[in-house]
C-alpha cells in the first residue's frame, strides 16, 4: 500500500514553486515524455509531495506541528522529544545533533567548517541516511519501475544542467542493487545535500516539461477549495 502523501494541502498553502524564479527550466528532449504527459504515468501530486518533504529535510519545517507530523508519518527515529528545537525563525530541523535538531543545510555548514566529520556528526549522519531512505523509498521505487523512461530523461537532464557528475545520474544507470549503491554513495552531508538538490531540480524540470499533467493537477486543486 502506498504511504499517504499528507502534505498535498500544505503544498497548496505554501505555494511551492516547481522551479526557482532565478533558474530557468530546461526543455527535456523526450518523445516518450510528451506521449505520457497528461496520463496517470505522471503523478504531479506525488512529485510535489516528495519534493516538499525533501525541502523540509534540507531546510527545515516551517512549524513544529508540521515537523512532528512528518516525523510521525515516516516514523523517523527521534532520540528525544521534537519540541522547541527551532533552528531559527520558522525553521525546525529534523536531524538529531548533540542535544538539539538541525537541518541538513546547517549540518553541511558545520561539516564544511570542521573539514571532516567528528563523532557527533557521524552519529547525526546515520539519522540522515535513515530519514532520506524513508522519505524516498516509495518514490525511487516508482522511478525504478519507469526506468526505461527515466534513465534517458535523467541523462538528458544531467547534460542540460551540467550535472554529469551527479549521483542521480549514476543511480539511474545501475541495473541491480540500486538502493544499496545509493546508500553507499551517501558518505557525508555535503554529498547528500548535493543529491537532494539535484533531485529537487530534476523534479522541478520534470514538472515544467509535463504541462498537461501540471494543468490537470492545478485544476483538481481548485475543485477542492
Amino acid at each position: 500500500m502506498k504511504r499517504r502523501f499528507w502534505l498535498t494541502t500544505f503544498l497548496l498553502i505554501s505555494g511551492w514553486q516547481p522551479i526557482s524564479r532565478t533558474i530557468q527550466p530546461v526543455a527535456l528532449d523526450s518523445a516518450i515524455l510528451r506521449l505520457v504527459d497528461g496520463t496517470q504515468a505522471i503523478c504531479i501530486e506525488q512529485i510535489f509531495s516528495y519534493a516538499q518533504n525533501l525541502i523540509m529535510l534540507l531546510n527545515g519545517a516551517k512549524s513544529l506541528d508540521i515537523a512532528q507530523k512528518l516525523a510521525l508519518v515516516y516514523d523517523f527515529p527521534l532520540p528525544f522529544p521534537l519540541t522547541a528545537y527551532s533552528s531559527g525563525p520558522d525553521k525546525f530541523g529534523l536531524i538529531p545533533f548533540k542535544n538539539t535538531y538541525k537541518t541538513i543545510q546547517e549540518l553541511i555548514e558545520i561539516e564544511k567548517t570542521m573539514g571532516e566529520m567528528d563523532a557527533a556528526l557521524k552519529e547525526s549522519f546515520k539519522y540522515l541516511k535513515i530519514d532520506f531512505e524513508k522519505l524516498s523509498i516509495e518514490y525511487l521505487e516508482d522511478l525504478q519501475k519507469g526506468k526505461q523512461l527515466m534513465m534517458p530523461l535523467i541523462k538528458n537532464w544531467s547534460i542540460l544542467r551540467n550535472r554529469e557528475d551527479s549521483i542521480l545520474l549514476e543511480w539511474s544507470q545501475i541495473e541491480n542493487n540500486e538502493k544499496e549503491t545509493l546508500t553507499k554513495r551517501l558518505t557525508k552531508f555535503t554529498v547528500s545535500g548535493r543529491l537532494i538538490e539535484d533531485l529537487l531540480l530534476f523534479l522541478s524540470d520534470l514538472v515544467q516539461n509535463c504541462p498537461k499533467s501540471h494543468r490537470s493537477y492545478r485544476e483538481a486543486l481548485k475543485k477542492t477549495k
